[in-house]
């Protein structure tokens, strides 16, 4: 289980045993919607900077724009298991309007492919999550939660 604000974010069956069989991203709405954000730094006392605990390992969670290059998705992450010990996670947050600016590589891993040759792999993520939860507004947060070997 992992929380926010003390605050219990409870993975699915489905979204565990997708995690523990894919080395893609998992991409899910941030709830409860963050009530502030900070565009100079996610360590600034703005939302990011607030616990976030798994199996009480406490973290701060990083903004996709201040994540390291070399590991795009954040190296905070990468002390993480979930229930198999060969599984880590790294775990970062991003604004769905930003999506349109990660690398096509980056898309490209999430598994998630545009219906049409027409369509970016950015804008497919983006149709993937407006279909799935109709309450999301581009102004809305996600988490990208990565599995990568341990």
């Amino acid at each position: 289980m992992m929380t926010f604000n003390d605050r219990p974010i409870e993975l699915t069956t489905f979204e565990t045993n997708y995690l523990l069989s894919s080395t893609g991203f998992l991409i899910r709405p941030v709830q409860p919607r963050p009530l502030g954000k900070s565009k100079e730094s996610p360590l600034d006392g703005q939302w990011l900077a607030k616990p976030f605990m798994i199996d009480n390992i406490p973290l701060l969670l990083p903004s996709i724009a201040d994540l390291p290059i070399e590991c795009p998705w954040g190296k905070v992450g990468e002390i993480l298991h979930i229930s198999a010990p060969l599984v880590k996670l790294i775990i970062a947050s991003i604004e769905v309007e930003q999506l349109s600016n990660i690398s096509e590589e980056i898309a490209r891993m999430t598994g998630i492919s545009p219906l049409h040759n027409t369509t970016s792999y950015q804008a497919a993520i983006q149709v993937y999550l407006l279909q799935r939860w109709l309450d999301l507004k581009t102004d809305s947060w996600v988490w990208v939660i990565q599995t990568i070997p341990a």
